[in-house]
């Protein structure tokens, strides 16, 4: 058996040992009467967070953003569209005044004729080059001498109801009009 350290019985003593130990037992019964608090629980404002309800309200969320992406990405991808289409019937008529020109300069005339082969026209398709525009050429004269004008009118029904018929002429002067001859110039021509 081993022995006691003598410092150990001067510092301690039985007494002073039984005094802590029932100090520390009325802590520790006092902290034992003292019911946890319970656990939380889900009430009609917080559901609960099951593994369901939480891949459905990821879900709804995804859903939610898509819709947004939607919305806001398709009107977009329609105007780009619209703004193609339009370029092409722009870059026709500009390609048939540059033709006109080069033919007014070599054969002192403008031809009045789109796919004829040269010299009775400019042998040019009468349509775009997607397909979406029907073109056409008209020859004049005037007081101030020859002149002619070009015309892409929309051959896709409804697809563009704003630009649906597009004008050049000898001058360069540009015209848009939609289904009821109102005037969307700026807005086609951009």
């Amino acid at each position: 058996m081993p022995r006691a350290n003598p410092e150990w019985t001067t510092i301690f003593d039985y007494s002073q040992w039984l005094a802590i130990t029932q100090i520390a037992l009325q802590r520790a019964s006092i902290q034992a009467m003292v019911p946890a608090p319970p656990p939380p629980r889900a009430s009609e404002h917080t559901p609960a967070r099951t593994p369901l309800t939480r891949r459905l309200l990821q879900l709804s969320l995804v859903l939610v953003a898509a819709a947004v992406v939607l919305a806001v990405g398709v009107p977009l991808a329609h105007e780009h569209a619209l703004r193609q289409y339009r370029r092409e019937a722009t870059s026709a008529l500009e390609h048939i005044q540059a033709a006109e020109e080069a033919y007014f300069v070599e054969h002192g005339h403008y031809a009045a004729a789109l796919s004829q082969a040269p010299p009775q026209g400019l042998g040019l398709p009468a349509r775009s080059a997607r397909g979406h525009y029907g073109l056409s050429v008209e020859v004049t004269q005037g007081p101030a001498g020859p002149s002619f004008f070009t015309e892409a009118r929309n051959l896709r029904a409804g697809a563009d109801s704003r630009c649906v018929r597009f004008s050049l002429n000898r001058e360069g002067v540009r015209g848009a009009q939609d289904a009821n001859g109102r005037d969307h110039t700026d807005d086609c021509w951009r």
